[in-house]
């Protein structure tokens, strides 16, 4: 339905699907690794291999950035505090610190704040916004990497090569936490590092997908997996599944 409605009502020429995990691995110069996209309402973890994303090996988590937003909107509420600043741009100015303690929070509007912390702290502890889950983002990598695990050259591989996109990034010190709680999850010989998309590269984490997926379409070897509008037109729908990585 997707590529009907592109191709007669946009009329656009060629197109093709690429999932965005794997645009925001190509954004930080990538086609192998661990991606970790947060966004609006859910956040995935999906291990990448050359380019093509492993189906079996995704993980899930229904926590976004709303639910930050709202959490915040509560602490401040209970705590009496106020800011000028609304809830949903309030988060992306806390951190994460190493640890669940109460570190103040210096505002753009000149208020300050000490809920900042346990914000972050949803991030590994997704009870403190009402889901009925034992499974922060560190769980969410864990799974996804054992997954890979009967392989062990690509679970190596894939935990030297996580990359953080979307919202949580963001917040300074989370992936220096997500590195130490991941860490602590995986066995004494694996090296975990992550890659934080650089904003002078990508314009920011938020539209790291985007950009991925703009170089991906800039390549030379890209331009034969084009499916065309004539394509479409002799072959008719069913064509569109060769337009999806």
């Amino acid at each position: 339905r997707t590529v009907e409605l592109l191709f007669e009502k946009f009329q656009v020429d060629r197109l093709y699907f690429t999932p965005s995990t794997s645009g925001a691995l190509y954004s930080s110069g990538r086609t192998t690794g661990c991606v970790l996209e947060t966004g609006h309402g859910i956040t995935h973890v999906a291990p990448v291999y050359e380019g093509l994303t492993l189906p079996a090996a995704v993980r899930r988590l229904c926590l976004g950035g709303q639910d930050l937003t709202v959490y915040t909107e509560q602490l401040l509420n209970a705590s009496g505090q106020k800011s000028d600043t609304p809830p949903w741009k309030l988060k992306e100015e806390f951190q994460v610190e190493q640890s669940a303690t109460a570190v103040p929070t210096f505002l753009p509007d000149g208020s300050v704040i000490d809920i900042g912390s346990q914000v972050g702290e949803a991030w590994f502890d997704p009870s403190r916004v009402g889901l009925q889950v034992n499974m922060g983002l560190q769980y969410l990598m864990e799974g996804a990497l054992l997954s890979a695990m009967p392989e062990r050259r690509l679970y190596l591989e894939l935990a030297e090569n996580i990359v953080t996109s979307g919202g949580p990034s963001t917040m300074s010190g989370f992936n220096t936490r997500l590195k130490s709680e991941i860490q602590q999850l995986v066995d004494i010989d694996t090296r975990v590092k992550l890659a934080h998309l650089a904003p002078d590269r990508t314009g920011g984490v938020q539209v790291g997908a985007w950009c991925g997926a703009a170089i991906l379409g800039s390549l030379s070897a890209f331009q034969e997996l084009w499916l065309t509008k004539q394509s479409y037109e002799e072959t008719g729908a069913s064509v569109g599944s060769s337009a999806f990585y």
